[in-house]
């Protein structure tokens, strides 16, 4: 194997990267909506960078609210460290959590092989672990004693 050209010093094989394609009579030339791509590039084409084709941004708002009342006489607590004793009552807390309240639809996982038919569509959901994108709403209920 021949050493890499300069231009080529990122990536770890010559030919593990597509260059743009500048003759489409190739056999080698993959026409996509993103353009032509040349899987076995020839001396002098340009490589295709790192990051060149990226994915959409990620839209995500998360909000949530609680509110706790306290209620019943109050009871001194054991001392903790320097401030002395503590006063202490029961408490009840409500809270509701929302997960993507704008309930925008973000895509991600997008195929990046050029052989495959569905190079550049998304095909799996971001990140996180739920197996939906859709907003999620959750209520909850804490006691404090």
């Amino acid at each position: 194997m021949t050493a890499c050209p300069p231009s080529w010093s990122n990536v770890s094989l010559c030919n593990d990267r597509p260059a743009f394609a500048t003759d489409l009579s190739r056999p080698s030339v993959v026409l996509t909506r993103f353009g032509a791509f040349d899987t076995d590039p020839i001396p002098g084409q340009t490589i295709v960078p790192h990051n060149y084709l990226r994915g959409t941004p990620i839209w995500l708002a998360n909000l949530r609210v609680s509110k706790t009342f306290s209620f019943g006489k109050p009871k001194e607590a054991p001392a903790q460290n320097y401030k002395g004793p503590a006063q202490h009552r029961y408490g009840l807390n409500f809270n509701v959590s929302a997960n993507n309240i704008l309930n925008h639809r973000n895509q991600g996982g997008f195929v990046g092989n050029l052989s495959s038919p569905l190079f550049g569509q998304s095909t799996l959901l971001p990140y996180w672990s739920d197996p939906s994108n859709n907003r999620k709403v959750q209520f909850g209920t804490e006691l404090s004693f």
